[in-house]
């Protein structure tokens, strides 16, 4: 087993139980030095965790023990390596705690997007269940785009 912070799609309960049954949920805490943004293709960007040097600026995440099978399956799902990549990431847990645990992160390369309407609605749900800011993931996304620039009929 291995301890995975999730920050995108995967905080999604429903979603990672069919993804990765085995796995299970062991705590909430953040990412210090992180910011959450959205890269890919206009109109489908997915969630991606970058760092910062902005003063105290950090990533909510969920806590799985994560079974061989299904990082083996949540590495196909990622695209693992090609478009994420594994590291290894300290996460202050909720409990005071500190815990390495692995988080993937995106390769170099796409650029900044806004997040397809049902993707975003997955984030929406995986934040509701983990009782995370909903405020930080929109704010995220509206600065995932940039001023000006035109999409779906909507200037950002």
């Amino acid at each position: 087993m291995k301890l995975y912070a999730a920050y995108g799609s995967n905080l999604n309960i429903e979603q990672m139980s069919i993804r990765c049954p085995r796995s299970t949920v062991v705590g909430k805490g953040h990412i210090d030095g992180f910011k959450l943004v959205f890269r890919g293709p206009a109109g489908c960007g997915v969630a991606n965790i970058e760092r910062t040097t902005k003063h105290g600026a950090n990533v909510p995440v969920l806590i799985w023990n994560l079974s061989l099978t299904d990082e083996i399956n949540l590495d196909r799902y990622e695209g693992a390596p090609y478009l994420y990549r594994k590291t290894q990431v300290c996460v202050h847990m909720d409990d005071g705690s500190k815990q390495m645990t692995m988080a993937y992160i995106m390769n170099p390369g796409p650029a900044k997007a806004l997040p397809s309407a049902a993707y975003f609605q997955t984030l929406t749900d995986g934040y509701d269940s983990a009782e995370f800011d909903l405020d930080y993931l929109l704010t995220a996304a509206e600065k995932s785009v940039e001023k000006g620039r035109t999409h779906a009929n909507k200037t950002i």
